[in-house]
């Protein structure tokens, strides 16, 4: 019997930097020209692609990811539910969330700065980078010290990651085959 085996941190930490500058690109492409035109506008509208793309990027509906996101394709790991079927985008957007705090909370800075509140903003990002930097401590500790690799994101969203290509061999496993008896060795060369 074959078992999948729980994914590195190590490959799940350098997957999930590899989908987070995927997610900042088109945010970058769309919001920066925005935020030449309206910064708080644009900090919203690139959070928001952020939060998409990367809450999102467990069930990117693209045959050749196999339900995997770009950095864990990359490394050959996958999330899956509890159940072993693949992220939908409910469980994708839920095991991100702890991740996105920060985006999360930049699409309303971003909304109080255009109504001129830019110093409530500030104090607001403020907060909410310090908040996601012990989440992110959190998070990452926790699929250090979590005998199952989970972290909170998988908790709250029944999910798993694994990596498929490989696998634990069972304790019983099949007896040693005998030698093959009629094996004759071919004769040596002449001299």
């Amino acid at each position: 019997m074959v078992a999948p085996q729980q994914a590195t941190p190590w490959k799940r930490m350098v997957a999930a930097i590899i989908d987070s500058i995927i997610a900042a690109i088109p945010a970058a492409i769309i919001g920066v020209p925005i935020s030449l035109i309206n910064a708080g506008l644009g900090s919203a509208t690139m959070s928001i692609i952020v939060i998409l793309v990367f809450g999102l990027r467990d069930a990117l509906p693209i045959s050749a990811l196999e339900g995997a996101s770009i950095g864990k394709k990359l490394f050959g790991i996958k999330a899956l539910r509890s159940d072993g079927s693949p992220c939908d985008f409910e469980a994708s957007f839920k095991r991100n969330a702890p991740l996105m705090v920060y985006s999360i909370v930049a699409v309303f800075t971003g909304l109080i700065t255009m109504i001129g509140l830019g110093f409530i903003a500030w104090i607001l990002n403020i907060l909410a980078s310090l908040v996601a930097f012990v989440v992110l401590i959190v998070e990452t500790v926790k699929i250090f010290q979590d005998e199952r690799g989970l972290r909170i994101g998988d908790l709250f969203a029944s999910t798993f990651v694994y990596e498929p290509e490989m696998v634990v061999k069972s304790p019983i496993q099949d007896p040693p085959q005998p030698p093959n008896q009629d094996y004759n060795p071919p004769p040596p060369p002449p001299m």
